[in-house]
């Protein structure tokens, strides 16, 4: 993580009791109830510690890398609402996102990259 200088060392430290909740990880919905993934990383301003725009992916562990999977990103401007475990973004988010990487696994096949038959259709956002 980036900062600015060392004075985040003293400050209080917040988790989940205090409310907050991590992001990496959490669903990506649209309004309309399409999973579109998960989280696997964001960009924030560290000025403001602002969030601008979320990246996601079919798993949303950052440390699988992205060059496995397709990975997409969307402005914060197309989130409605946040918890715990998911982000709802609005309708129609799927025909905004960005796509970043193509992924070796994004033909369909997840997991299973040795296997000579078809593998069964898999979630594509």
């Amino acid at each position: 993580m980036l900062v600015h200088d060392d004075s985040v060392l003293y400050d209080e430290v917040y988790g989940e009791q205090y409310g907050y909740g991590k992001l990496v990880s959490a669903v990506v919905e649209t309004e309309a109830g399409v999973v579109l993934g998960k989280i696997r990383d964001y960009l924030f301003s560290p000025d403001t510690g602002s969030i601008g725009a979320i990246k996601y992916d079919a798993f949303g562990l950052p440390l699988l890398p992205a060059s496995l999977v397709k990975t997409y990103s969307l402005g914060v401007e197309m989130i409605v609402a946040a918890n715990v475990n998911k982000v709802i973004v609005r309708a129609g988010a799927e025909n905004v996102a960005l796509q970043e990487t193509e992924g070796m696994w994004s033909g369909g096949c997840f997991g299973c990259y040795c296997c000579t038959t078809s593998c069964a259709p898999t979630h594509t956002p």
